[in-house]
């Protein structure tokens, strides 16, 4: 946090420049320790700790030692160390989600701290799109505020519609006799199959349309 400097990063006893170190020298020390503390095997963690190394590793105080375009190489330094972790992933997908949703990931007031979690979401999605994905869109959804979308009235929402170029009023009329033509046809073609019959005979269901069959001729006198 501002203002404050671990002795991790800074000596007490330190004096001079070693008592006021760069940005880089900072994430690079907090980077390493984060790495020295992760657990060897996936077994040892729970979905807390992994969700804060997820957000640690993704943290802008850590990844500001990393030349830009490569802010995940802490991530992929410390999942190295655990290999097995896509495996189990899927398990810990709706704990981490709810984490990295929360008060220390996006829900933060700092923005540090919504960057992590906006990071490390991205990056596990890309470990597990099935298994982290249905939570993400579940809390995107929760965020949508669907009341102004709602109350538009349909004519708004055919307008919308509407292709480029193209008045709403004449496009609605051109899609119902489009519609209208499709009925008709399809009509016609269940009609022409119906005059077929098994038996060689054809057009018995269409006798009522034609033309009754002319008078036999007078017998010959």
């Amino acid at each position: 946090e501002p203002g404050c400097v671990s002795p991790l990063v800074v000596p007490p006893d330190a004096t001079g420049e070693d008592a006021v170190p760069a940005a880089g020298l900072c994430a690079r020390r907090f980077a390493y320790a984060l790495l020295q503390i992760i657990p060897s095997k996936i077994e040892d963690v729970d979905p807390e700790q992994l969700s804060s190394v997820l957000l640690a590793a993704h943290h802008p105080g850590i990844t500001a030692a990393i030349p830009p375009g490569s802010a995940r190489q802490v991530w992929l330094a410390a999942s190295r160390r655990m290999p097995t972790l896509v495996k189990v992933f899927p398990g810990f997908a709706p704990a981490v989600s709810q984490a990295l949703n929360g008060p220390k990931g996006l829900a933060s007031s700092l923005p540090a701290e919504q960057t992590a979690a906006r990071q490390a979401l991205s990056t596990c999605i890309a470990i597990s799109p099935n298994a982290l994905m249905p939570h993400v869109l579940e809390k995107l959804a929760q965020l949508l505020d669907r009341t102004e979308h709602d109350a538009l009235p349909e004519e708004s929402l055919e307008i919308f519609a509407t292709p480029e170029g193209h008045l709403a009023s004449e496009w609605k009329a051109l899609q119902e006799v489009s519609e209208a033509v499709m009925v008709v046809e399809r009509r016609n073609v269940r009609k022409a199959k119906g005059r077929f019959k098994s038996g060689g005979r054809a057009f018995e269901e269409d006798d009522d349309d034609d033309e009754p069959p002319p008078p036999p001729p007078p017998p010959a006198a």
